[in-house]
């Protein structure tokens, strides 16, 4: 038919880097609820957001999810 398939091996490998951020962005969630000082609980909040950020953009990237429709 022409058209390339690719092998059950690399979606598994693409599908499991998108968990690959969701490990770091919980870990630093449960970091920053667990800081006392605040400058060092904001830092863990940053880094959190910034891993769910990566986790949301490979799963756009990957088809999961469909772009964001363009204003007109």
């Amino acid at each position: 038919n022409g058209k390339r398939q690719i092998p059950i091996r690399r979606k598994i490998s693409i599908m499991s880097k998108t968990s690959e951020y969701l490990a770091p962005a919980e870990n630093c969630a449960e970091l920053a609820a667990e800081a006392t000082h605040l400058p060092t609980k904001k830092r863990y909040e940053r880094m959190e957001a910034a891993w769910r950020s990566l986790h949301e953009e490979q799963r756009w990237l990957d088809g999961e999810i469909p772009p964001l429709e363009q204003a007109a």
